[in-house]
Parts: structure tokens; sequence; C-alpha cells
């Protein structure tokens, strides 16, 4: 079972660079020391006896992040999943309104007609992959195909805004 001072050594030596981690992706310091205390109790409760590198680390505090940031309202989401896909950090409210106006722009006009209604759904209605798929009439995969072409498009093309 994994001990206490296992735990408490572990959480002294990567507190910060974890905390650092959430935070660049979160942008919110309180959300940042909750998923990393929330990696580490749940470390704590786990009961595994194992060593716990710090890539294993990084790994738990992305993933909360980005359970977290799944479930925000959607233009909050986008403007936080360029971050985590490496295009760069937003700054300033104006900034992000202009962004997420751009993205759309480039959804509607430059994206194929279904990929762009797909996108919409999911990114401004929050509707499941499954929803999606029973309301336009088409597979579960189609959709996951159609977002992750569209996704992979921005990426490559956000630079330009």
């Amino acid at each position: 079972m994994t001990t206490k001072q296992t735990i408490e050594h572990l959480f002294k030596e990567h507190y910060s660079d974890l905390y650092s981690f959430a935070y660049t992706m979160l942008r919110n310091e309180e959300e940042a020391h909750d998923v990393v205390h929330e990696v580490f109790s749940n470390i704590l409760h786990s009961g595994v006896d194992k060593e716990y590198g710090k890539g294993f680390l990084i790994r738990c505090v992305r993933n909360q992040c980005v359970n977290i940031i799944k479930r925000m309202p959607a233009k909050e989401s986008i403007s936080r999943r360029l971050v985590i896909d490496g295009s760069g950090a937003l700054s300033g409210e104006d900034d992000i309104k202009d962004t997420l106006e751009e993205i759309r722009k480039i959804i509607h006009d430059e994206l194929t007609e279904q990929s762009s209604i797909i996108m919409s759904l999911r990114y401004e209605e929050g509707l499941s992959y499954q929803e999606i798929a029973d309301k336009l009439g088409i597979s579960k995969v189609s959709v996951y195909r159609h977002l992750k072409n569209g996704i992979d498009y921005l990426r490559k093309n956000i630079k330009r805004l």
C-alpha cells in the first residue's frame, strides 16, 4: 500500500511543476491547485503500491485538466483547448472573443458543410457524438472523423489568427 510518507515526498518534489502545468492548461489558480491535490489524493486512496514517476503524475494532471475543460461551456472550452493543443495562449477577453469569431468564420467558410455543422453542434451547442449522429442520421465514427478533420484544419491554420 502506498504510504503517506511516499506521497508526501512526491508532493513536495513535484508540486511546483505539476501546479505550473495545470495552471497553463486551466489559467485558474484555484482550479490548478485543486487538480494537483486531487491527483495526489487519488494516488493516496488508490491503495496501489508502486513508484510514481513525474511523467505519470503529469499525465494524471493533464487528464484531470482535460476533464474539467470538457465540462466547461463551449466558448471557454474552445479557448482552453487551443492552449492544450499547443496553439499558444490567448490573452485578454477581447482577444478571446475576436479569436473565437475568427474560428467560427474559418469553420463556416473553409470546412465542408457537413464538418461545419458537426463542429457547431459539438462545440457551440454541446451535443454528444451520439446526439449529433442521431440528429444528422450518420454514424458516431463519421462524427468523430469530421470533428478530427476540422480540429486538425484549425490547428494548422490557427497561426494566421
